[in-house]
């Protein structure tokens, strides 16, 4: 998922639109884009995203368990930091 911002910035073509549920929305109409995602040299997926609203927000996406299962994602609590690794 991404902020509504980025396709803009990047002149990103959407692909078609769907709705999304959260736990403070219900049947929002959001827009889908094609990406290319490149996470780390010889990490890159092809993946299809939605649009949100992360204004006001520390971040501009959200990654899932479908880029994440490529992964190996550490963290460490008592120093709030992570390694992300292929």
């Amino acid at each position: 998922m991404i902020d509504r911002t980025i396709p803009t910035s990047l002149g990103i073509n959407t692909v078609g639109e769907t709705t999304l549920t959260s736990a403070t929305h219900v049947d929002v109409p959001t827009q889908l884009f094609d990406l290319t995602f490149v996470l780390m040299e010889g990490f890159v997926k092809e993946v299809r995203c939605m649009e949100s609203d992360f204004s006001g927000r520390p971040f501009q996406a959200i990654i899932g368990r479908d880029i994440l299962a490529g992964c190996i994602l550490v963290y460490t609590g008592w120093t709030n930091t992570f390694t992300l690794s292929q």
